[in-house]
């Protein structure tokens, strides 16, 4: 029974680590605005790829993040809350000095889905050591940026894009709009062709 018991301890260790670095990020304050609740990411790009507006179908292909434990957060609209956090025991994935971006998604399937991708100057993975529990707490600041989406920090106001099939972007709250408007105008330009109708 205690080589079962040592042998379990063994095993499960070997898939949590009994400690890590933690960069948990949390924010009260930003409204993601015209957004449910969302699903959030900390993680990092490949060495040498720049995410951007015209690249999002290459996102999810460069994208790095913890898998064990599940490191997925939410948003949501009610606090507002935003909830995430990741734990590297080692720098083995995440090169001190990396970048971290908070990506905030409804679905990572690409065109059609509403994204949003922050950063900000200081969220940097340091030296991690899986014996130090040490927390790195984040949240927006100032000096946060929105690299697809828009952020608003003075204002406390975010937003996520849809991706579009060609690598673009069209606001989310501004595409619902947008084919409103293009109904109307074809609707508009339909009876225009046709003429006033007589009774």
């Amino acid at each position: 029974m205690k080589k079962l018991i040592a042998t379990m301890i063994l095993a499960v260790s070997a898939v949590l680590p009994l400690s890590a670095t933690q960069y948990t990020f949390e924010d009260f304050t930003v409204k993601l605005s015209g957004a449910g609740v969302e699903s959030l990411q900390l993680g990092y790009f490949a060495h040498g790829f720049v995410a951007t507006a015209a690249n999002t179908s290459e996102w999810a292909v460069n994208w790095t993040t913890v898998t064990v434990p599940d490191s997925t957060g939410y948003y949501d609209p009610s606090g507002p809350e935003w909830s995430v956090s990741l734990a590297l025991p080692d720098n083995s994935v995440f090169a001190a000095g990396s970048q971290l971006y908070l990506w905030a998604y409804d679905t990572q399937i690409g065109s059609g889905s509403a994204w949003g991708l922050f950063a900000d100057a200081s969220w940097l993975i340091g030296i991690n050591e899986g014996l130090d529990g040490i927390t790195h707490p984040l949240d927006f600041t100032a000096a946060s940026t929105a690299v697809f989406g828009s952020l608003d920090w003075a204002d406390g106001v975010a937003s996520t894009r849809i991706v579009t099939a060609g690598g673009g972007d069209v606001p989310d709250s501004v595409s619902s709009g947008l084919l409103l408007s293009v109904g109307l105008l074809a609707l508009f330009g339909l009876r225009r062709k046709t003429g006033p109708s007589v009774i």
